[in-house]
């Protein structure tokens, strides 16, 4: 079971304040806003690293190999010789691995977004109505019986309301 303790906070200096002191005793921490504050939360939450671009470029590098393979392979097998023609023909060989190259990179990009933003997500995530109309929500997950640190470092920086919220 995983326990969620939520401090429900009206001004975002408050929650960012209480968020670094969290961060800074090794809590991870999440956020609910009725705004974008991602200017102000990036820092205190750090960047995290993105692998899709490595699906992108994998998927790209693939499509590629994959467009070159499906025009050269079939003149080998059945070569058709036609009035002194050349059996590979370059235009069609870079216009299709163009096109496969593009393809493949969107499908894998799809997949990987798909895989790392957790869709379809079937846990249940707390929900707070006031965070989404005009209070902050500031989100600590797994606190460990640390229930009392957690609510006493929220409340010092000026949360209105701290509960816990059992998934």
């Amino acid at each position: 079971m995983v326990e969620t303790v939520i401090g429900q906070f009206e001004d975002l200096e408050n929650l960012l304040h209480a968020g670094r002191q969290l961060k800074e005793r090794g809590y991870q921490i999440s956020t609910l806003s009725p705004v974008s504050i991602h200017e102000q939360i990036e820092p205190l939450l750090g960047e995290k690293k993105n692998p899709i671009r490595y699906l992108t470029f994998t998927g790209a590098i693939t499509g590629f190999v994959f467009g070159i393979l499906l025009t050269t392979i079939p003149p080998v097998l059945y070569p058709l010789p036609r009035g002194g023609r050349p059996i590979f023909f370059i235009p069609p060989i870079v216009i299709l691995s163009y096109e496969t190259t593009i393809l493949f990179g969107v499908l894998f990009t799809l997949v990987g977004f798909v895989l790392f933003s957790g869709l379809p997500s079937f846990k249940r995530k707390p929900y707070i109505p006031e965070a989404m109309v005009g209070s902050y929500a500031l989100l600590v997950e797994n606190p460990a019986e640390k229930y009392k640190e957690i609510e006493k470092i929220m409340v010092e920086a000026g949360a209105g309301k701290v509960h816990r919220d059992e998934n």
